[in-house]
């Protein structure tokens, strides 16, 4: 599953890409290219800005007229590193919003634009919300990319508060405004909630891109996320390269599900050659770092013999601690060997 990587100068050196039945999770290391003696400067790697609104709107970019985003509609567009400003209007009404928005080279930038407090603060169809329940904000009803970094796990905790409590709508604009502050868990959050459809329309498109940016961000929960929509078709074609990579990700950044996610690809033989021996080891990391599914599959391997000695023992053993955290499958192949 992993072809070898060649790099060609004067003289070529091989680097052998890790082959998918390989002991180890770790992905292949891609070595640069050095720049030959005399070759021009690398250009500046530009970053990308992903900004939504959540009514019809028009927007602009340092000045520069973009055109219109539709209402919860997403719009994407390259942008050199560095503060830029945002400005959005609302089509059919005098609501805008400025922001400030910092972007960095090779790395996605969400930047979400809520017109819709504004307009019922102005009609008068509803109180401003309380401020426990809003984003930090400026004076001047902006909200600039410095306090959203300032600030943004004070808001991931607020929205963690209001999602405990089944708020998720409410829950929403603070896990986003953490996201935009580089709070890779409030992009991982963010996502959840339009991925199942929690207080909002279910919107994979939305999620994707949110769980690419927390797991870029070093969330290791984001990646297996995402590895889960390749591997299921949520919302894109299945394709279990692309979830192989993201789980692998997932593991080696300490994510049990990563790690139990993986051993079902080598345990089913999806995207990689069928391996019983991989799938035991990974499904072991997960059980170790307290993920269940994992215990209780590598339960099964024990009950069926597959990559290790058949031991309906070991197997029951495995099965009860994946029950007593709360595994229903577990406890319903506990009780068949008992």
């Amino acid at each position: 599953m992993r072809s070898s990587l060649c790099l060609c100068f004067a003289v070529c050196v091989f680097a052998t890409a890790a082959l998918a039945g390989a002991q180890s999770n770790d992905p292949p290391v891609l070595r640069p290219h050095p720049h030959p003696t005399g070759a021009t400067k690398p250009a500046v790697v530009k970053g990308t800005l992903l900004i939504r609104c959540d009514l019809a709107c028009t927007w602009s970019f340092d000045g520069d007229p973009k055109g219109v985003i539709e209402a919860d509609g997403m719009m994407k567009i390259p942008a050199e590193p560095g503060q830029h400003l945002v400005l959005a209007t609302a089509q059919d009404g005098p609501d805008r919003v400025e922001k400030e928005v910092d972007i960095e080279g090779g790395r996605q930038t969400l930047l979400r634009v809520d017109l819709q407090p504004l307009r019922q603060a102005r009609l008068g169809n509803q109180p401003p919300p309380a401020p426990q329940q809003k984003p930090v904000q400026q004076q001047h009803g902006t909200t600039s990319t410095s306090e959203l970094k300032a600030h943004a796990e004070e808001n991931y905790k607020k929205g963690d508060a209001l999602y405990d409590e089944k708020r998720y709508l409410e829950a929403l604009p603070l896990y986003a405004a953490s996201c935009e502050g580089g709070y890779a868990q409030g992009c991982n959050d963010t996502a959840y909630l339009y991925d199942h459809a929690l207080g909002v329309t279910q919107d994979y498109d939305r999620a994707l891109p949110l769980y690419q940016m927390s797991c870029d961000g070093g969330y290791s929960a984001g990646c297996n996320n995402i590895g889960y929509m390749y591997e299921h078709g949520h919302g894109v074609a299945v394709d279990y390269d692309r979830a192989f990579a993201f789980f692998v990700r997932a593991c080696n950044g300490g994510s049990g599900s990563g790690c139990n996610n993986l051993g079902t690809l080598y345990d089913d033989g999806h995207g990689v050659t069928q391996d019983f021996n991989r799938a035991r080891d990974l499904y072991s990391q997960a059980c170790d770092k307290d993920n269940m599914s994992g215990c209780s599959n590598l339960g099964l391997l024990y009950e069926e013999g597959h990559g290790v000695p058949q031991s309906k023992a070991r197997a029951l053993e495995l099965y009860n601690k994946a029950c007593n955290g709360g595994n229903s499958t577990a406890c319903d192949n506990a009780k068949k060997l008992k």
